[in-house]
């Protein structure tokens, strides 16, 4: 009954944590401010007479051009919607070519640093036609105070700004009802002591069943681990353009299916090897594992920041040596394969996967 009561109560901080992230997530934020609607600023040339005329309201066209003063707006931002190969041209210079369908943000200053004073910019694209009504002059500015629909959960969810707030909140109380759960398997993946060990004792920590509660909380913990360092280092797994909400969660449920994966590949080899015992204690070691070192690739992230350096790719191979070494002297330890055959099994279940993972992650960004 009092471990009951101490399971409800931890799921209750859970949950009373990711609610109360929602309010701390809202910080400063940007927000464009109106200054000047372009929308019926737009012109089109006449072919007979060879002079503009105005674009009448909603009036689309493969070419318009629009006069502007782009010294009195330099520190504004031209915002329009552009469709795949629109060219944005300031008196005849290239200024912009979008390569993708996406709302676009350009700074005035980068045109005014090729023409100045009164400009005839040119929007043209060869294959569909302009719609100058989404056409604004728009300033960024930094605010800190929300209306009170801000704070509500849904709005607070989907914001960027929350996403690394919630997700901290999340772990951590996860990791706090997970603890009050069952002290004698948790404390063979939270105590660092055991964690360092090559032996655990009686090997507590080694579940039986990958679908037993205990090991879908730790699957959801090492995928929200994963996630958010995807989140942080801007990774998507998709090439299309999603979200950042939307973008998370399929990197929470893309981690989730590789872990899964990993379980099945570890059985399949270890099945045929006749060695299961010590395929299961391998990965449920390697979910400990990953645990740490994700929570310490996670606090190195949020310290210093992401930079170009390419740190992310080197703590990569650091890990996966530090974890090919350790399984390489439990097999040791725990198997009497020759030298060869050990090697063979290290790649087959760890090395491959882990370069192809590695090689994936560099090459889809």
């Amino acid at each position: 009954m009092e471990k009951e009561l101490i399971t409800y109560r931890s799921f209750l901080l859970t949950i009373l944590l990711c609610i109360v992230s929602l309010g701390f997530s809202a910080q400063e934020e940007t927000k464009k401010v109106l200054i000047k609607d372009l929308s019926n600023d737009f012109f089109t040339i006449s072919k007979g007479e060879h002079k503009a005329m105005p674009l009448l309201q909603h009036q689309t066209s493969k070419k318009v051009y629009l006069f502007l003063n782009v010294e009195e707006h330099k520190d504004e931002l031209l915002r329009f919607n552009a469709d795949r190969g629109l060219s944005l041209y300031a008196n005849n210079k290239l200024v912009f070519l979008a390569e993708v369908s996406e709302e676009v943000l350009l700074p005035i200053n980068e045109i005014s640093d090729i023409v100045s004073g009164e400009v005839t910019l040119t929007f043209y694209n060869p294959y569909l036609k302009f719609n100058p009504s989404s056409a604004r002059v728009v300033r960024e500015e930094k605010v800190t105070e929300q209306s009170s629909d801000e704070y509500k959960l849904i709005p607070r969810i989907i914001t960027e700004n929350s996403i690394t707030a919630v997700s901290l909140l999340l772990i951590v109380g996860l990791i706090g009802f997970i603890k009050n759960t069952n002290t004698v398997i948790w404390s063979g993946y939270f105590s660092f002591k055991k964690v360092l060990a090559l032996k655990a004792g009686k090997e507590e920590y080694v579940l039986k069943g990958v679908f037993s509660t205990e090991s879908l909380i730790l699957f959801v913990l090492v995928s929200l681990l994963g996630a958010l360092l995807l989140y942080e280092w801007q990774v998507s797994i998709f090439k299309i353009e999603l979200s950042n909400t939307i973008t998370f969660v399929s990197s929470f449920f893309a981690i989730l299916g590789v872990l899964f994966l990993k379980f099945y590949l570890l059985k399949i080899i270890t099945l045929f090897l006749n060695v299961s015992s010590f395929g299961n204690q391998q990965f449920f070691d390697f979910i400990r594992f990953t645990i740490w070192y994700s929570i310490v690739f996670l606090a190195i992230t949020l310290a210093i920041g992401v930079d170009s350096s390419g740190y992310s790719t080197v703590l990569l191979w650091i890990g996966l040596c530090i974890w090919t070494i350790r399984v390489m002297l439990m097999a040791m330890m725990r198997l009497k394969f020759q030298k060869i055959y050990l090697f063979s099994y290290l790649c087959a279940s760890e090395i491959i996967p882990a370069v192809v993972l590695i090689n994936f992650l560099g090459t889809i960004n």
